[in-house]
């Protein structure tokens, strides 16, 4: 007879660190995972900085909160938090994380530490540092896409069976928590307007003037009303992307929403026929693939592993500069039977793909496995040495 104490001891349990719980790639996998919580997996979250009340979360109930995001004393909390759970597996997500990951590993070296990637590059020194010597302890390292991986990874000396991919396909497609009844397109070439939307951070990486050049492209060219709906906390560039949209004449067709939950972000995305992400550089490029399994036809720049799972012409239109992809996007609003098989073939491109806490207990049980291989391999090589 099996009873619940030795179900939940057969569960792995993970305990997730993470900034803070703002709407962010990083921040609405975290929260997915909370919320799917995979029977084989007992899941909990830390945040080392708790939001103002009032302003949108992904992470509304994280198991445990820091001091603050550049408070030091944020590692105290959790690493009473771990001591309490005495998880099987540390993750740290973003480069404040991965130190408080690293004091925790330095204090119990026995557990296992991974530190999880998400983009295909670094964003300064600091985050560069950190995940550079947090390399040298972590024993296995996750990676959002098979991008990511090739990029930060391809130079560290792991064993095999370190490094896995977990495949974070998010809110756009089907889970445990989503109603049939939610499912499918929310796009549509919507009468009398073309109307655009973006989702995620207001930062640098995002590359909005880009958006909002081709914006102005195409209100100079359309012969409707266009409009271009920004959903995302502001990183430093709305004042910037303001400017610039009111000197290129295109400062009423912007329309910025702040931070959102993932049912604001569907409500505005239904009545649009277009998702735009003209990033530097992404990982997974999260935000397209929800656009995607809604069925909005994406414009973006083929970087990370976006070049891989866009083709230009079938499932999105691949940015190279403003006045070519807005001539683009009008021949496809112009001929609905175009737009509806580009929809189509977005949503084709995700359908049939496991939810994420499938996918993230997957990883992580082949992660536990190896290591125990790896161990004891290196037993058995120190005998016949």
């Amino acid at each position: 007879m099996h009873t619940s104490s030795a179900r939940d001891a057969a569960r792995i349990r993970v305990c997730h660190i993470v900034h803070s719980g703002k709407v962010g790639g990083v921040e609405v996998a975290a929260a997915l995972l909370q919320a799917e919580q995979h029977p084989s997996i007992n899941y909990q979250v830390a945040v080392l900085a708790q939001l103002p009340d009032g302003e949108p979360q992904a992470i509304k109930a994280p198991d445990c909160v820091g001091h603050g995001l550049n408070n030091p004393l944020s590692v105290l909390p959790v690493l009473k938090w771990l001591h309490r759970n005495a998880p099987d597996i540390v993750v740290a997500s973003l480069w404040r994380s991965v130190l408080v990951g690293m004091v925790a590993k330095l204090i119990n070296p026995k557990r296992k530490f991974v530190i999880f990637l998400h983009n295909t590059q670094y964003k300064n020194v600091l985050d560069r540092a950190a995940h550079r010597l947090g390399f040298r302890l972590a024993d296995g390292i996750f990676c959002d896409a098979p991008a990511t991986r090739q990029a930060m990874t391809a130079e560290l000396p792991l064993e095999t069976g370190q490094i896995h991919v977990v495949p974070l396909v998010a809110r756009g497609g089907r889970s445990r928590h989503t109603p049939e009844a939610e499912q499918g397109p929310v796009g549509a070439v919507a009468g009398g307007e073309i109307r655009c939307v973006f989702w995620g951070r207001l930062a640098k990486q995002k590359r909005l003037d880009r958006a909002v050049h081709l914006l102005a492209e195409l209100n100079n060219r359309a012969t409707v009303p266009v409009r271009l709906d920004l959903l995302g906390p502001d990183e430093g560039e709305l004042d910037e992307m303001l400017r610039l949209a009111r000197s290129l004449g295109v400062e009423q067709q912007l329309h910025w929403h702040g931070a959102a939950d993932w049912g604001r972000i569907r409500d505005v995305a239904s009545g649009a026929s277009f998702f735009i992400q003209l990033s530097d550089f992404e990982g997974l490029g999260m935000a397209a693939v929800e656009a995607m399994q809604l069925g909005l036809v994406p414009v973006v720049t083929p970087v990370g592993q976006i070049a891989e799972f866009t083709s230009d012409g079938v499932n999105a239109l691949h940015f190279d500069s403003a006045a070519p992809v807005a001539e683009r996007m009008l021949s496809v609003v112009g001929e609905p039977p175009m737009w509806e098989r580009m929809s189509a073939a977005a949503v084709a491109e995700w359908s049939g793909q496991e939810d994420l806490s499938t996918a993230f207990e997957t990883v992580c049980r082949q992660f536990l496995a190896n290591q125990q291989a790896n161990a004891a391999n290196h037993v058995i090589r120190g005998a016949v040495s």
